[in-house]
């Protein structure tokens, strides 16, 4: 686990996500997205299976698409969508989904659980209970 907190829980509406920035203990940094979704927490590499380009690049786009309800994460530069729940890729130009990060939370803060062993993109976070909206 991270040794800073992330971001905390009450940064965060419902739904809602941000990006982050984290170091490991070499300086390494990594882009994160910490999302919530019905009370649930979930975390990202802040990074688009695309073309490698941080979700939030363009300032003119909103990293969440809160015309669809809330339920997306949006990227900038193409507009590809991603189940805010899950990650996977639902629309645009993208055929992976996010990179999942386990999340943890302690008095109140959202702390990274581990560093990303492999930042290619994965096969979608089961963060969701089964019978969950967006599972």
């Amino acid at each position: 686990m991270t040794d800073a907190p992330l971001c905390r829980v009450s940064d965060l509406g419902d739904p809602d996500a941000l990006t982050v920035t984290t170091t490991d203990r070499s300086g390494r940094a990594l882009g994160l997205i910490v999302a919530r979704w019905q009370g649930l927490l979930m975390g990202f590499v802040n990074r688009c299976p695309h073309e490698g380009v941080p979700l939030t690049v363009m300032r003119s786009e909103r990293l969440m698409d809160r015309a669809l309800g809330g339920k997306y994460l949006a990227c900038g530069k193409h507009g590809a969508r991603f189940k805010i729940q899950s990650g996977m890729c639902t629309a645009g130009p993208c055929r992976d989904g996010l990179t999942p990060v386990a999340l943890t939370v302690r008095d109140g803060q959202v702390f990274l659980v581990a560093w990303p062993v492999d930042v290619a993109p994965v096969s979608p976070n089961p963060a969701a209970p089964e019978g969950h909206p967006l599972s």
